[in-house]
């Protein structure tokens, strides 16, 4: 059986719903700093089955601040309502890559940047900027 992934978005004022789950502006602009807030979620989208298979890793050694917790929390949540099964995550995160007008290099900078290197001294929790020190 050939399966397909449904993606629905809705958008209010300050959340959109991706299959049902509310996934809040303000922390999806505060993990892609720079963008609006339709390609903040393609570029948050583009890493939630990597930020969900390595989630236990995040929380053990990245010092998250809220915002990046929260990215990283959330992913269990949006992956399962998308429907996205394990050996499709390359495909759909490349999919999201071409919505969000992106490229791995560039997305896996903005994930270091959001979510820090593995024991990254320069992270803080308490700058309120997604986790990591801004210099």
């Amino acid at each position: 059986m050939f399966g397909m992934i449904k993606i629905k978005v809705e958008e209010t004022e300050k959340e959109f719903k991706v299959n049902g789950v509310v996934l809040e502006k303000e922390h999806l602009l505060a993990v892609f700093p720079g963008d609006d807030a339709e390609k903040a979620l393609a570029k948050y989208l583009c890493i939630v089955p990597f930020l969900h298979e390595k989630a236990e890793h995040f929380h053990k050694h990245h010092k998250l601040g809220e915002h990046a917790k929260w990215g990283v929390d959330k992913s269990h949540e949006v992956l399962k309502a998308i429907g996205v099964p394990e050996e499709a995550y390359i495909p759909f995160m490349l999919a999201c890559m071409a919505q969000a007008e992106t490229d791995p290099d560039e997305l896996s900078d903005l994930a270091k940047a959001a979510f820090g290197k593995c024991g990254d001294p320069d992270h803080n929790e308490e700058d309120g900027h997604a986790g990591h020190t801004v210099h």
